[in-house]
């Protein structure tokens, strides 16, 4: 009995005390509980919308990239088209410019 305290038997915890307490603190464990399956269920949500999320930005950066894909071949369309008209170009100055400087040297 010297180990407990000097205020008296009404300030020991009986064992009912303890159950009552043990009672409360199940019920705001509980409370808890409910409260984080309501925070991982809202985690859940942000998860889903984030998917979704990531979904639209794909398929934004896909029809991005298709578009590019279609400039890109026609820059390099028109680039082709463009050399071949110049070498055609060039190739018949060079013609003219050959025969012109022939008939000159043969005066």
């Amino acid at each position: 009995m010297e180990h407990l305290p000097p205020v008296g038997w009404a300030s020991v915890a009986t064992k009912d005390d303890l159950a009552r307490q043990d009672d409360r603190s199940d019920a705001r464990f509980a409370q808890v509980d409910a409260r984080f399956a309501q925070v991982d269920a809202r985690f859940a949500q942000v998860d889903d919308r984030f998917d979704r999320l990531e979904q639209v930005m794909n398929a934004r950066f896909d029809a991005v990239d298709a578009r590019f894909q279609t400039a890109d071949a026609n820059m390099r369309s028109y680039v082709d088209q463009a050399m071949r008209t110049n070498m055609v170009v060039t190739i018949g100055v060079l013609g003219t410019l050959t025969t012109v400087v022939t008939v000159l040297s043969n005066l």
